[in-house]
């Protein structure tokens, strides 16, 4: 008569351990997983919100048949650089402990709705530079009082003109915010620079400091 042999304690606790180790390894997997889909989406949020700015710029340009400008001379009074003017590097929009361009808009109102009337070319760029602040903020998606919406602790900058050898007449918009963790430092501006903490050490560090570029070439009359 043959015997029946099952499992021992030994054998069970020891496919124990090995089925735990895999978990942990794919709870590892899966970590990393939802670590690069949010760190996808917050870089897709802050080029949605780069190009946008770029476009506004580029379709300002046609105001500027009514400057001052003198054929031949600098363009110091261009549209691009009333955006590089409104949102410069030293005081990059989205700081919610101000908000001066989205609060002038919709707070103090003395930026008018250039959606409603009609609009000087510095008060269009200050109306696209506080239509942009608040989405940065945002403000397209709340709960409460909250404004849930957006990328986290995003910052903006148009600088420029930039020096060769980009093409004349070119702008750089960029789109900082906080990373998950320290990768590596960003070397397209230094928008935002400084603004940004090391969770794990509490630290300022700029290699948690994300950055997207947007370079906008625009037309100077000759």
């Amino acid at each position: 008569m043959t015997k029946t042999r099952g499992f021992t304690l030994i054998e069970v606790m020891v496919t124990l351990v090995i089925l735990m180790f895999g978990l942990l390894g794919l709870a590892g997997l899966i970590v990393k997983g939802h670590r690069a889909v949010y760190e996808a989406y917050q870089r897709y949020q802050a080029l949605t919100l780069g190009n946008e700015l770029a476009e506004r710029i580029k379709s300002n340009q046609a105001m500027l048949a009514s400057s001052t400008i003198v054929p031949g001379t600098p363009d110091n009074l261009s549209i691009a650089n009333l955006y590089a003017a409104g949102a410069p590097l030293a005081t990059p929009l989205g700081d919610p402990g101000t908000a001066a361009k989205w609060n002038a808009l919709t707070v103090g109102h003395t930026i008018p709705d250039c959606g409603a009337v009609i609009c000087t070319r510095q008060n269009l760029v200050d109306y696209d530079l506080g239509v942009w602040e608040g989405q940065l903020l945002g403000v397209a998606e709340t709960r409460g009082i909250s404004n849930i919406g957006g990328i986290i602790n995003a910052r903006s900058c148009v600088e420029g003109p930039l020096a060769a050898p980009s093409p004349p007449n070119t702008y750089r918009v960029s789109v900082s915010w906080q990373g998950d963790m320290p990768t590596t430092t960003p070397t397209s501006s230094n928008c935002g620079i400084g603004l940004y903490v090391n969770a794990a050490t509490g630290a300022v560090d700029d290699a948690t400091r994300r950055v997207v570029s947007i370079d906008v070439t625009i037309f100077v009359p000759l």
